[in-house]
């Protein structure tokens, strides 16, 4: 299925992938079980997840044209092929609620007289406009996004070099080794096993031979940047950004040039908030359009508000308190959702390549 007048570039492709990694990330300490090496797991955790994004690479350049709903039907057959991708829907609508929880919660801790339900039908409303939009206007916007991420990030290194100890950078690897590859899982399972999601829209990319050598330049890029951002939190905060809820927040109210470079803490807080709406709107189209594809519908439209609705649900009813929130994204996630970042990619191709050498032996 290929909406209409739905068609993004390769360099599009670029932005939206980027801002999509660092989404989720930047507002927690990527690899924080690490400690003080959290920038090595997170490191370590963007080549694993280079090694997730070369299957999907294969999987695409296997089936040429072809987004991931038709990957499975071709591959497992047409009734084993639907319930893997309604699996594979499943875990998107999971995951995108699981976004949207965690956004409002950061929201309704600053702003505490504000329900929180106000939190999460605000940015809901906004998502289902952009689905309804379309995926150019989520790279388009996502260009301004990861543009403005970039300017603040350099702004608040400048603002915060004085503040910077190399001595909090030690002592290296005195952790555990199973703790530091729990570490790395983390980072590869949240953001980059999570770009399994774009599979949904590789037909849309103009250019689709060339949508694997970008992608993998984002990968790259926000690899690199969430290296620098370990780096200059730990640097700030000490053993202080391990225990921290949101160590880029903690560190960022520490500026204070003059009393005039102050409170910057508010345009992160805003770079949060538009980072969180791109992914968790990209889930949400992936799992508008992957329904409306497995349901043979002409147009994903009619779908946008009864899932909305359905996200809406789930999102109140997933975690009691926050720190439940917490403790599923640093422990269970990473493992269970390598079911769909690494597994069943990793068993599709593996499939697919039997299959094509028993085609050729028949020839």
């Amino acid at each position: 299925m290929k909406p209409e007048n739905q068609t993004i570039s390769p360099n599009q492709l670029f932005y939206l992938v980027s801002v999509f990694l660092l989404g989720s990330s930047v507002i927690f300490l990527p690899g924080a079980q690490a400690g003080s090496s959290a920038w090595l797991a997170v490191g370590l955790g963007a080549l694993e997840g280079l090694i997730f994004l070369a299957i999907y690479n294969a999987l695409v350049r296997q089936h040429p044209g072809k987004n991931l709903i038709e990957m499975n039907e071709l591959v497992f057959g047409s009734f084993l092929g639907k319930v893997v991708s309604w699996l594979y829907l499943l875990f998107f609508l999971f995951v995108s609620a699981m976004l949207l929880r965690t956004f409002a919660s950061f929201f309704a801790i600053i702003m505490t007289s504000t329900p929180l339900m106000v939190f999460l039908i605000t940015p809901l409303v906004v998502s289902s406009f952009a689905v309804r939009s379309g995926l150019e206007v989520l790279a388009r916007y996502s260009q301004i996004v990861l543009m403005t991420l970039v300017l603040l990030f350099c702004l608040e290194s400048i603002l915060l070099a004085q503040d910077m100890d190399p001595s909090n950078l030690l002592p290296f690897m005195d952790i555990p080794i199973s703790e530091m590859l729990l570490a790395i899982q983390n980072v590869a399972a949240i953001p980059f096993g999570e770009a399994i999601v774009f599979l949904i829209f590789i037909n849309l990319v103009s250019a689709p031979l060339e949508a694997g050598r970008f992608m993998r330049r984002s990968f790259l890029f926000s690899g690199i940047l969430l290296v620098l951002y370990a780096v200059r939190t730990i640097a700030v905060l000490g053993t202080h950004s391990t225990i921290s809820t949101y160590p880029a927040f903690a560190a960022v109210r520490i500026i204070n040039i003059g009393e005039v470079f102050t409170r910057l803490e508010i345009l992160l807080a805003v770079v949060f908030l538009s980072l969180g709406f791109v992914k968790g709107s990209v889930f949400y189209y992936g799992a508008v359009l992957g329904f409306s594809q497995l349901l043979k519908m002409r147009s994903h439209t009619p779908l946008i508000l009864p899932i909305g609705a359905l996200l809406l649900n789930i999102s109140t009813l997933l975690f009691d308190e926050y720190i439940y929130d917490i403790i599923d994204a640093n422990m269970l996630f990473p493992l269970y959702s390598m079911v769909f970042a690494f597994f069943l990619p990793l068993l599709t191709l593996i499939v697919a390549k039997i299959q094509k050498r028993r085609i050729q032996k028949g020839e």
